[in-house]
């Protein structure tokens, strides 16, 4: 199980920890050892190149701009669903923009 998975490898890292889940959303484990999971976004797959490169850009992005966790993710899960609905791994900044301003 998941959750068992992330309790285990936080007890050697100490930090949090994020596993994207493909369609199934992503999980995570806070460092107060809080489990959340969110939902994918969805999306009509064409292409899975990009996808877990994209969520892990598109958090440390959001991230750095302070947002919140939970928002953080939530924009990571909508850029990597559009990246796999377009063939290639990039989408454009006008659509990077406009979810950004959807949070």
């Amino acid at each position: 199980e998941i959750q068992s998975a992330a309790r285990a490898l936080q007890q050697t890292t100490r930090n949090i920890i994020i596993i994207t889940c493909g369609d199934r959303g992503v999980c995570w484990l806070t460092a107060d050892g809080s489990f959340h999971r969110l939902a994918s976004e969805q999306a009509s797959v064409v292409d899975t190149i990009g996808a877990g490169d994209s969520h892990a850009g598109a958090l440390l992005s959001a991230l750095s701009m302070e947002l919140p966790l939970e928002k953080a993710m939530l924009f990571a899960n909508r850029i990597s669903a559009q990246v796999v609905s377009t063939e290639g791994a990039s989408i454009p900044d006008t659509l990077v923009r406009e979810i950004a301003s959807s949070l």
